[in-house]
């Protein structure tokens, strides 16, 4: 028997999300991870590659490698308009304007479009996509990417999230970054162009949400 599942649940997937950022089905992951298909090579490749361990941690003799502090799987827009769609044009995405200081910058009240929904986002209502803009990110993302962000999601520690505040004329302001640590008063986040850790005041950046994936422009 192999590793599959368990790697899968130690990030919290479901068969559904791990076949959507393999660009694969979920029957496939199903019988993969029951033997009823041979894991071959190419697939050992595929499925470590979005699980972030090495080839031979998928086979049932070897230990477990522990995720690379890599970004998510990227929900590259092709593969969900194949088989990871659930549903209409209903997910709203928000345009952003100027970035500010560590690459903030300002979302437009209203969306300016709406796209696919992905499974990851299927049963949440006030899921949302958000264009990239700068480089910050880069190469986990690019400008004019849309990431897709589950708002409700509890944030842990390695989690790729956007970071909101409000300000006093009622203006979003957001942060895409890789979240490090917290404590009562700090968020720890790194960028990784350029390559830097820091801290943000929670009082300032008071919502923190889950980035599941993205569409990518390419």
């Amino acid at each position: 028997m192999n590793r599959i599942r368990e790697l899968r649940e130690a990030r919290g997937w479901s068969q559904a999300q791990l076949a959507l950022a393999a660009d694969t089905s979920q029957p496939q992951i199903d019988r993969l991870e029951k033997g009823e298909r041979r894991l071959t090579e190419q697939w050992m490749r595929r499925l470590a590659r979005v699980l972030e361990v090495e080839p031979a941690a998928l086979l049932a003799d070897e230990p477990a490698q522990p995720p690379a502090a890599l970004p998510r799987p990227d929900l590259d827009i092709r593969t969900v308009l194949t088989d990871g769609l659930v549903g209409d044009r209903d997910l709203p995405v928000y345009g952003v304007t100027e970035g500010g200081r560590f690459g903030a910058v300002s979302m437009t009240a209203e969306p300016i479009q709406w796209v696919r929904r992905p499974e990851p986002l299927a049963r949440v209502p006030a899921g949302f996509g958000l264009y990239v803009a700068g480089e910050s990110m880069e190469p986990a993302y690019r400008q004019g990417d849309i990431v897709l962000v589950h708002p409700s999601m509890p944030a842990r520690r390695g989690d790729d999230v956007v970071l909101v505040q409000v300000d006093a004329h009622n203006d979003r302001h957001a942060l895409l970054k890789r979240l490090v640590d917290w404590t009562a008063e700090h968020w720890t986040v790194r960028q990784f162009n350029p390559d830097e850790q820091f801290d943000l005041a929670r009082d300032l950046w008071r919502w923190t949400h889950v980035v599941v994936g993205r569409y990518s422009r390419r």
